[in-house]
């Protein structure tokens, strides 16, 4: 995938996957969840503003404990800030879940 469109800006695509990608990390950290598998199981995304930069901006990762099955399925908030902290680019949710077993090493 292209870090950036055909505009050039960075992609939707990119943006998805760097709050996706930021959101299992803090499953994984902060639920000692390290060796487990988790997956995204749903995921709800906003555009705001388009995105230029990859090398200045913000993540900021919450959870929401309301909507969680300890140790099963995590509900987690994320908002990506361009450079300065105060432009909001976009915002999602995912939901996580836990998996028994890798199914891709399946054969």
């Amino acid at each position: 995938m292209e870090d950036k469109n055909i505009y050039g800006f960075i992609s939707g695509g990119k943006i998805f996957d760097m709050l996706d990608r930021a959101a299992l990390e803090y499953v994984r950290e902060n639920y000692n969840e390290k060796d487990s598998y988790i997956f995204t199981g749903h995921s709800r995304i906003s555009f705001l503003k388009q995105f230029c930069d990859l090398k200045n901006y913000s993540i900021h990762v919450r959870s929401d404990e309301r909507g969680m099955t300890a140790g099963q399925r995590w509900e987690i908030y994320t908002k990506l800030y361009s450079g300065d902290g105060k432009t909001l680019i976009a915002e999602a949710f995912f939901e996580f879940k836990k998996a028994n077993h890798n199914y891709c090493e399946t054969n």
